[in-house]
């Protein structure tokens, strides 16, 4: 998991990303994104429970997902607000 730092949890900054982010899906996730004046990437992770009814399968995927985005944020330059 990523530190405290650089990860959402305001309501405003939800808020704001769903209001004016711009939005990329893939196959298997949706993105929204919108730039920031941070000076680092900070990420957020939403697991609907039409995924799943089940709370631990929720927070598999949402482990995962994490996972992957500590090894990606190193990589990634600029600085936005992610939630996937």
């Amino acid at each position: 998991m990523l530190a405290k730092t650089r990860r959402i949890s305001l309501k405003r900054d939800f808020e704001r990303i769903f209001a004016n982010g711009k939005s990329f899906q893939g196959r298997l996730f949706r993105f929204k994104f919108i730039k920031n004046t941070l000076k680092l990437n900070r990420f957020a992770v939403v697991v609907s429970s039409k995924v799943s009814k089940k709370a631990v399968l929720r927070n598999k995927i949402r482990r995962r997902a994490w996972s992957v985005i500590s090894v990606l944020d190193k990589s990634l330059s600029g600085s936005f607000d992610v939630v996937l």
